[in-house]
């Protein structure tokens, strides 16, 4: 019955496209992305992206002050596909992938060195139709998908093995620290992973474009579900789901902002503002549409050369069924709070690389 009710809303919004006819594309920035110029193709379509590699390494040696030799690697594409029809509606495609990892020369997980811990993981796709009123509002149908594309690790949680790494280099789970030079508590089953946790949200509404500067999106309804199909990552409870729960539905309003402006020919910014209120039950059996889950990105951009580019991008995100501290039994079992552990949760990236538009 979910599947059915997903992939009607999916052939639904794929199918308002059969009603428009080609044109000419108006230029408008969606979710916070970077469009680089490109030329208008003779099929209608506008389409482009960006990749950008970033690299860091540190080193030490016979160090007085002390560290850790690490190393990290991250990439991200952004691509966009637009095209306006001639009859008022505007299609806007884009999709956004991250992924990054680092590795720490001090952190053992069992019999591995230098474990590998991801640095960032996004899979970040919308696409939004829209049909012109008038010149600055459109009725539009927006579909989004979020999720991750690996298991990612929390080092602190449960069920976890306590490792340490004798002096002599040998590992065993539950040593004492006696003669150990390095303990670290690993979640070794993960606290995310593909599907775990995913996001898919469909909802109609208004889209007010006063210029190709500023977007702002209301929907009143629009639905979401969360998905974590992983079911021991379920069964944690731990992403605003039920213990074991691997599918949510929500009916809600959601509001977003979109803001970008280029300050100088080389420095941009650009912020993504997305407001969501539930008014069903939600995992504590409360209806409480007044607690708004948030997420707010705010990102600049400086091109130094051709080709070698800088970037600080700054994430906030708070959802009240979230719980980031749930308590460890010794059975390696969690109970999660029945009133929650949700606090604000932040990402800060900053990053110098190898850019190209296209």
């Amino acid at each position: 019955m979910k599947k059915t009710f997903l992939l009607t809303i999916l052939m639904m919004f794929l199918g308002a496209s059969a009603f428009a006819q080609t044109g000419n594309r108006i230029a408008v920035d969606a979710k916070n992305k970077t469009k680089p110029a490109a030329a208008v193709e003779d099929d209608g379509w506008k389409k482009g992206g960006e990749g950008m590699i970033n690299l860091s390494a540190t080193q030490f040696g016979n160090w007085a002050a002390g560290g850790a030799n690490s190393a990290s690697l991250i990439g991200n594409l952004n691509l966009f596909a637009d095209r306006t029809y001639s009859s008022g509606w505007l299609w806007e495609n884009d999709l956004r992938l991250v992924y990054g990892f680092a590795s720490v020369g001090w952190l053992k997980f069992n019999e591995i060195n230098n474990l590998f811990l991801k640095a960032d993981d996004i899979i970040d796709f919308d696409s939004k139709m829209g049909r012109k009123i008038n010149d600055k509002l459109y009725w539009s149908n927006l579909l989004t998908f979020d999720t991750q594309f690996s298991k990612g690790f929390t080092l602190a949680g449960a069920p976890t093995y306590l490792v340490t790494a004798a002096t002599d280099g040998t590992y065993n789970a539950n040593d004492t620290i006696t003669n150990a030079v390095v303990t670290t508590i690993v979640d070794t089953l993960g606290t995310s992973g593909f599907l775990s946790p995913a996001y898919i949200t469909f909802g109609t509404g208004l889209d007010y474009k006063p210029s190709e500067n500023l977007s702002v999106y209301f929907s009143p309804i629009t639905f979401r579900g969360l998905i974590v199909n992983d079911q021991f990552i379920a069964d944690k409870g731990i992403h605003g789901n039920k213990p074991g729960q691997r599918f949510k539905p929500e009916l809600g309003a959601n509001f977003i902002a979109d803001y970008k402006r280029n300050i100088t020919e080389t420095i941009s910014y650009a912020s993504h503002l997305e407001l969501y209120s539930n008014f069903l039950k939600n995992k504590f059996e409360k209806v409480q549409p007044q607690l708004l889950d948030v997420r707010w990105v705010n990102s600049v951009g400086v091109k130094l050369t051709k080709y070698i580019s800088a970037r600080a991008e700054h994430t906030l995100i708070y959802d009240g069924e979230v719980d980031l501290h749930p308590e460890n039994n010794i059975d390696g079992t969690l109970d999660v709070s029945p009133e929650g552990n949700a606090e604000w949760q932040s990402k800060l990236f900053v990053g110098i690389g190898f850019s190209y538009k296209f």
